[in-house]
């Protein structure tokens, strides 16, 4: 449900810088602890599931701050028009430790 929440409040289709870096900060430190617990506890299909969703959500608030500008379902209220520059598909890759 945390992430859920935090992605509806904060990553939803109205989205703007301030918005997004909180929402970074957040789930940067779900990851913390989620990966502290993957290393201690018997893991469940539930909890691989929750560290899914938890990559994902990383992934697309990184996508989202770096896209900086309005299209489609994706709008930003600091941002609020088209940029070819981002103009066609963009690919987020997460970093592997």
């Amino acid at each position: 449900n945390e992430v859920r929440n935090l992605m509806w409040q904060l990553v939803g289709i109205v989205r703007n810088e301030s918005g997004l870096q909180s929402a970074q900060k957040r789930i940067d430190i779900l990851q913390k602890d989620i990966d502290d617990y993957y290393w201690r506890h018997i893991i469940t299909p539930d909890f691989v599931e929750l560290r899914n969703i938890a990559q994902v959500a990383e992934l697309t608030i990184n996508a989202a701050l770096w896209r900086k500008e309005s299209r489609g379902g994706h709008f930003r209220q600091d941002y609020q028009e088209k940029d070819d520059a981002f103009k066609g598909a963009s690919v987020q890759q997460r970093e592997v430790e």
